[in-house]
């Protein structure tokens, strides 16, 4: 049996996932509440692309900008993701 604590899972460097990243994870490549998540976007490219922060980008914009500075800020998240 396997524990993970939220430590191990921001160090270990096979995961590096924070919170927002293990949540990105979860929207891009679907869950329970979604299983399809992103099309074509399986667990490995999920996990890549919140390692590369897109998580953290995500949350502090959704965080700190007004809804229209958000809408802005998507189109370009979404081109450098």
């Amino acid at each position: 049996m396997f524990v993970f604590t939220s430590d191990a899972i921001q160090t270990n460097p096979s995961i590096q996932l924070t919170c927002r990243g293990l949540i990105l994870m979860g929207l891009l490549g679907g869950g329970d509440y979604d299983s399809t998540g992103i099309f074509n976007c399986g667990l490995k490219s999920a996990h890549g692309l919140a390692k590369c922060g897109f998580g953290e980008s995500l949350f502090k914009a959704a965080c700190a900008l007004s809804r229209s500075e958000l809408i802005l800020f998507l189109g370009t998240w979404r081109d450098e993701l």
